[in-house]
């Protein structure tokens, strides 16, 4: 073989190289180009496709086998006895004034409670059972103003069953759907928790959460779901 058809060879073969590896080369360059630029584009809405391929948020279902299962079946005796409300049934009203709520309140977190009003979170504790009244809302209704809460505040709920119970407000917090650390379900003492969608990053669905927590006060007209 000729020095000339070595070298043809040798061309063809660089050739061959740089038009495989080239275009792979360019391709990985632009698409980490495109990534950097898209990806903080994209994050809050990544962020809001967890809540359809992830539990709904924030997730206590584990609980009810635990911590919720004394609430769950004295729940089931109370409403066979009439002393507390069906899931479903509007039972009370909440007052915050500082964020200006005056809502009604249901027992149950279903859409269609929440498109009601403020949603106790089904299988927990109602005022005046001595545990955790768990209330939800969404940001862009009726807890659209809670993050205007202040502490020290009194929310007041008042029930059709044991009169009207009193809370002062103690602080909030911003966390992830799935951190557990933002609620402390196993409290065996009367307390109030408000969660809402976090409304500073958009309105509607997202992973972040408002919770706003109350220390009881007291009740008066009754003050006693017995």
């Amino acid at each position: 073989m000729s020095d000339s058809s070595v070298h043809s060879n040798i061309v063809h073969s660089n050739n061959g190289i740089k038009f495989i590896f080239y275009p792979i080369i360019l391709f990985v360059v632009v698409s980490a180009v495109l990534l950097a630029i898209v990806l903080p584009v994209a994050k809050p809405y990544l962020d809001i496709l967890d809540l359809f391929t992830l539990d709904t948020a924030p997730q206590f279902d584990e609980n009810r086998r635990g911590v919720f299962a004394a609430a769950v079946e004295e729940q089931e005796r109370r409403r066979l006895l009439g002393l507390t409300p069906m899931e479903g049934e509007e039972y009370a009203e909440i007052i915050i004034p500082s964020a200006g709520i005056d809502v009604p309140v249901y027992y149950g977190d279903s859409p269609i409670e929440l498109m009601k009003g403020v949603g106790t979170y089904t299988g927990t504790w109602v005022p005046g059972q001595g545990r955790t009244v768990l209330l939800a809302g969404h940001n862009n209704n009726y807890f659209r103003t809670l993050p205007s809460a202040v502490v020290g505040d009194t929310v007041t709920i008042r029930t059709n069953y044991g009169g009207e119970f009193n809370y002062r407000i103690t602080g909030s917090r911003v966390a992830r759907f799935d951190d557990t650390s933002a609620y402390d379900l196993y409290i065996e003492e009367e307390n109030l928790i408000m969660y809402t969608c976090d409304n500073s990053t958009v309105f509607g669905a997202t992973p972040w959460r408002l919770f706003v927590y109350g220390e009881y006060l007291g009740s008066s007209g009754g003050g006693k779901a017995s």
